[in-house]
């Protein structure tokens, strides 16, 4: 079911970017023909992301357009923040606090503190000159470059042990400190840290004593502890 729900998940994630980078693409050559000035000025750092809005109030017309914009916009907010938010106060309550029933009271409060940093957050963001696409790839290059770091690992390495695992997640901000020093665009910093994290883990993991064979059976991809085929589970 969660493979499934993977494969579904990526379909409508290419569908929904594809829609984005050709409404983006779309918008370039319209204000490149008929505006070039009004594209030169919308084309430096957080002002990107006011060229939608722009098209919208001065060219789209019709009747209603505008307040289709907005309801779109909080719609687009609301459905992401309610989700995320309900995700991290189930991860905390079943990671952090055992999984136990803790009453609808505890729910809101930790709903109501994860809702207020992300409002806290988002302030703090409008002090940043950088377009919300350039900040999104940023934080998804950290936050998941190392997931992935560390997932190449184990699935790659019959070495990786605990220390290996710390070792990719540090080394892995070091390669998004890299990234950010050199100055790269920001759809390089998950490259980076993913990079960065598995090699540094890699050579890591031969610090330390290498796992148990019976903790690796079924875990990597090729080799002795591949995960074999289910009808030779079955027999």
């Amino acid at each position: 079911d969660a493979q499934r729900s993977v494969i579904v998940k990526a379909v409508f994630i290419a569908f929904s970017c594809t829609l984005f980078f050709v409404v983006g693409t779309s918008l370039f050559v319209f204000y490149s023909q008929s505006s070039p000035d009004t594209l030169a000025e919308f084309a430096a750092g957080k002002k990107k992301d006011q060229l939608l809005p722009h098209f919208v109030l001065n060219h789209a017309g019709g009747y209603g357009m505008t307040g289709l914009l907005l309801a779109g916009l909080f719609a687009a907010a609301m459905s992401s923040l309610d989700s995320s938010i309900n995700s991290m106060t189930a991860s905390t309550v079943t990671d952090w606090l055992g999984g136990r029933e803790v009453g609808v009271t505890t729910n809101r409060l930790l709903t109501s503190v994860f809702g207020f940093s992300a409002i806290g957050i988002a302030c703090l963001l409008q002090t940043i000159d950088l377009p919300i696409f350039h900040i999104l790839m940023s934080i998804t290059g950290v936050s998941l470059g190392v997931l992935l770091a560390v997932l190449l690992l184990g699935m790659l390495s019959s070495r990786a042990n605990r220390c290996g695992a710390y070792a990719a997640f540090l080394l892995g901000m070091c390669g998004f400190a890299l990234s950010r020093s050199c100055q790269l665009q920001p759809w390089w910093d998950g490259a980076c840290v993913t990079s960065c994290g598995f090699v540094g883990g890699w050579l890591a993991s031969y610090v330390a004593a290498r796992p148990d064979e019976d903790r690796l059976n079924g875990l990597l991809i090729r080799g002795p502890y591949a995960r074999r085929p289910r009808k030779a589970i079955d027999d």
